[in-house]
């Protein structure tokens, strides 16, 4: 919804209704979906979903919908998501101290949601084995409550509950006759992920993404040993880092790069050094 906070609630007394280009919008956006054939994917904060069903031909929710964050929304907007079997995601951030996603409470009500990442390097890490373990964490004490999000339930999340989001439950998210052969597997000979026992444990709250040792996607070996197979890593990695340079170069941001001075024996950070010079964006 566009009258509202794009990328956090809006509070209740902000939420004067769908205007005229809202109900065009979604209008426009479902008569597309159904040209194509294709589901819906999209963000949502608190307020929009109380908005979004008062235009319940076109709404964007239903079980072709994919919505991630979902934070700060309320208790009759979890409801909602359950009841039209919208899907869910959200992921792990400084957001969910501020609004939380009710994870816990959409699943109970029976509702489909997948823990992502929404990586915005350097802070963001798109690991997903770090993305379980931080978001049991936010929501165990958001609750205060250590037993919330077993880690059966957290490897789920990130399995065939986030292939069920994306309409994609009958080709991935598990090891099934007829299913695609998308398989990883994990190193677990390994010092920290020792003693090897309560395997699936060990797996959601000590692996990380560098311990995949083997991906196989759709029947093709794609990664053997940690060593790629179908590209020159190293090459792709040296790329990627000289456009990134130069990307940085381009907008003047160098600065940005170094540390402050209160990076190294300060408790906390100011933003009191002026490092904008809006003379060197050539305007």
């Amino acid at each position: 919804m566009t009258s509202v906070n794009p990328s956090y609630p809006t509070p209740a007394d902000q939420l004067f209704g769908l205007t005229d280009f809202d109900r065009y919008q979604a209008r426009k956006i479902r008569e597309i979906a159904k040209r194509y054939d294709t589901r819906i994917h999209s963000d949502a904060f608190g307020g929009m979903i109380h908005l979004a069903i008062q235009d319940k031909e076109y709404a964007l929710l239903g079980p072709d919908v994919h919505l991630q964050h979902c934070r700060g929304i309320s208790f009759d907007e979890a409801k909602i998501l359950a009841e039209t079997g919208t899907n869910v995601s959200a992921s792990p951030g400084f957001g969910q101290i501020n609004a939380r996603t009710p994870i816990t409470e959409l699943l109970e009500m029976g509702a489909t949601v997948a823990i992502t990442t929404d990586g915005t390097s350097p802070m963001t890490p798109f690991d997903m084995f770090q993305a379980m373990r931080r978001m049991q964490l936010l929501q165990q004490a958001a609750l205060r409550d250590y037993y919330y999000l077993p880690p059966g339930k957290l490897l789920e999340m990130v399995t065939i509950d986030a292939a069920r989001c994306v309409g994609w439950d009958d080709e991935l998210g598990s090891l099934e006759a007829g299913k695609k052969a998308d398989v990883i597997t994990v190193n677990m000979h390994q010092a920290h992920l020792n003693p090897e026992n309560m395997h699936v444990h060990r797996v959601v709250y000590q692996a990380v993404g560098g311990d995949v040792n083997h991906v196989i996607v759709d029947g093709e070996l794609i990664m053997d040993e940690r060593r790629v197979l179908t590209v020159d890593e190293k090459q792709i990695l040296k790329e990627a880092n000289e456009e990134a340079n130069r990307t940085i170069e381009r907008a003047g941001l160098e600065i940005y790069m170094q540390p402050s001075k209160y990076f190294w024996g300060h408790a906390r950070a100011y933003l009191d050094e002026r490092r904008f010079d809006p003379t060197k964006l050539g305007y």
